[in-house]
């Protein structure tokens, strides 16, 4: 295997999809199976299930007496796992991946707080990527809505892929940069998945302008954003040493994320790539805010990178 090749199982070696059976669940896998045959991963799948209800109903009071004549009997949801519906759908989810001569195993988890057990099987199991849905399946069978993956973004521990839309066939990915240490992160993992995708990496450096501007800040501001300018220079030109192709821009914007997001939007990126956090004071383009905010607002998929 050549270095490269060793370099891309350390990074990507176990992906983490999270599966409910609705169409963008299916995008999302087969985005990570794509990914996964570039990388040499294994793909696991994750489907949580609500946990069985109780269901009691009150005493039968007899109106003569004022005392019960009769409890009816206590109503607990059985699940049969060989008669489960979840199995033939991650076993169906699964095919997809072993035709694919990919490892893949399963896990069929019932908890009530779906985002705390993907968090959990994060954790235990070691995962490198996890990529699931922006939204899914509505009521009980649902496996992961907005509110699940906004939580995951934020608290898991490895690098988070949001699907909510389809990527082109010619992709285009967008890097928010700061110099900092989170941002070269994610310059980092971006390379190389844009490499492996065969994708194009921007990049965008904001310079977070204060609420109230002030003539004594107008001579800070032409400093950050000139700090800015450089550092993104040298971004575009670590990244097109790889061999990726790269632009670069700088914008000023009171509020980062929503930059961010507009020109992902403006100019069709399929991926936006930010790190968990960055700089601190006005100059700062990846406060932990900042991706959260990306996370909660883009249409387009976002990468958070850890």
């Amino acid at each position: 295997m050549s270095k490269e090749g060793e370099q891309g199982k350390s990074i990507l070696g176990k992906l983490l999809v999270a599966i409910d059976g609705s169409e963008l669940s299916d995008y999302a896998l087969n985005v990570a199976i794509d990914i996964g045959e570039k990388f040499g991963s294994e793909v696991d799948l994750i489907h949580v299930m609500a946990s069985p209800k109780v269901m009691v109903s009150m005493p039968v009071v007899d109106p003569l007496v004022g005392s019960p004549a009769m409890t009816p009997a206590v109503d607990v949801e059985s699940r049969d796992e060989k008669e489960n519906p979840s199995n033939a759908l991650l076993l169906s989810r699964q095919q997809m991946i072993t035709s694919r001569k990919l490892r893949s195993e399963i896990i069929l988890a019932t908890s009530d707080d779906v985002p705390g057990q993907i968090l959990k099987t994060v954790s235990e199991g070691g995962y490198d990527l996890v990529v699931l849905g922006s939204r899914g399946l509505s009521g009980l069978k649902s496996l992961f809505l907005g509110s699940v993956s906004k939580r995951v973004a934020k608290q898991a521990k490895c690098p988070v892929l949001i699907i909510s839309r389809r990527i082109s066939r010619a992709p285009k990915f967008l890097l928010a940069y700061d110099g900092s240490e989170a941002s070269e992160k994610a310059l980092s993992f971006g390379v190389k998945l844009a490499k492996r995708l065969g994708a194009k990496l921007d990049t965008i450096g904001v310079v977070a302008l204060p609420v109230a501007s002030e003539g004594s800040l107008m001579t800070d501001i032409d400093r950050w954003e000139r700090e800015m300018k450089d550092q993104i220079g040298r971004a575009v030109s670590k990244i097109q040493l790889e061999g990726v192709q790269s632009e670069g821009s700088v914008v000023h914007a009171i509020d980062v994320s929503n930059a961010i997001v507009e020109e992902a939007k403006n100019k069709s990126y399929d991926l936006i790539v930010v790190g968990s956090r960055g700089l601190s004071g006005f100059k700062s383009l990846l406060l932990g805010s900042v991706a959260s905010g990306v996370a909660d607002s883009a249409k387009t998929n976002v990468l958070i990178v850890r």
